[in-house]
């Protein structure tokens, strides 16, 4: 849509909003087809080359206001000729209003203020595209696709890592309670410990397999709620037994840095489990840091492995 201009426009907004490259064109990708659909959404006639033209003329100054003086050169629009109209202002307030809100990010810009210098850009592509291409709603769909087929990708790598543990079984507690799990899961292998004589030692772990943290922090994402689920339904079948959630990082950044990483996310773990109804005083949490590898952290795969929460039975 933005013709030849993409990736200056894209460096543009990565230097003047403080993200990096592949954000910046993230963002964009993002907000063509909201921009678009809020301005097909607006002009009650239809979107097309005269109706699209109107709107800039009308709101040259508008979409001015929103760019930086370098990005308003690259996206062409400086030149546009100032016949303002107060339907086209009441047009562009339409727009706006059908553009859904998104949250803020922590720190540097915000995100509205990236999206209106976006949106600012891809009115003015959409008319260079009229011009000397086809209709816009190709672009959108364009833009849509791509972000469809990134989204897709990464939930075929989640459900690939989520596959080789085996497939899905009821197991039944001994508090007559199923619980649904993986075959290979750290749940099924648990539970198997328990019912057993092996004795409780100290170099018997259990790693999680399905807790999933955001990056660089001890804040569980969503998708870690079913295993916090079924390990509680465990431990309330076992009440006799106590755990101990240990966390491990690799060997990137400094050791005290790991270490803190560590014993935060076994405690937002161990929080996690506590919520789900067991008693604290059946659980505590250590963090290890960058202790006690079990991957090659000259490797990604095994930086990979060594980042991991993982529990031991300190009493059954």
């Amino acid at each position: 849509m933005l013709g030849n201009h993409a990736s200056s426009i894209v460096s543009a907004i990565s230097s003047h909003a403080g993200i990096g490259t592949d954000s910046a064109a993230s963002v964009l990708a993002m907000a063509a087809p909201l921009t678009m659909g809020g301005i097909a959404k607006a002009l009650p006639g239809g979107v097309t080359a005269s109706s699209l033209n109107d709107l800039l003329i009308s709101q040259k100054s508008t979409i001015l206001s929103a760019l930086p003086g370098s990005l308003a050169g690259l996206a062409g629009i400086g030149g546009i000729a100032t016949t303002a109209s107060s339907r086209g202002s009441s047009t562009l307030r339409k727009a706006e209003a059908a553009i859904p809100s998104v949250s803020e990010p922590q720190g540097g810009m915000k995100l509205w203020s990236i999206l209106a210098v976006a949106g600012a850009l891809l009115i003015a592509g959409a008319f260079w595209f009229f011009n000397h291409r086809s209709p816009v709603q190709d672009a959108a769909n364009t833009a849509a696709n791509a972000v469809s087929t990134a989204a897709g990708s990464v939930s075929t790598a989640a459900s690939s890592a989520f596959s080789a543990l085996g497939d899905l079984f009821a197991r039944k507690l001994p508090n007559g309670v199923a619980i649904n799990i993986p075959k290979l899961g750290i749940e099924n292998k648990l539970i198997d410990f328990l019912d057993s004589s092996a004795p409780v030692d100290d170099t018997t772990w259990f790693n999680f397999d399905r807790l999933q943290f955001d990056t660089g922090k001890d804040s569980l994402q969503s998708p870690s709620d079913a295993q916090l689920d079924t390990v509680s339904a465990i431990l309330k079948a076992y009440p006799k037994v106590h755990l101990r959630i240990g966390g491990y990082t690799d060997n990137t950044g400094s050791k005290a840095a790991n270490l803190k990483l560590s014993q935060d996310r076994a405690e937002t773990v161990m929080k996690g489990l506590i919520a789900k109804g067991v008693d604290p005083s059946r659980l505590d949490a250590k963090g290890y840091g960058e202790e006690h590898p079990v991957g090659d952290n000259s490797t990604e795969a095994g930086r990979q492995q060594n980042r991991r929460i993982a529990m031991r039975v300190t009493a059954k």
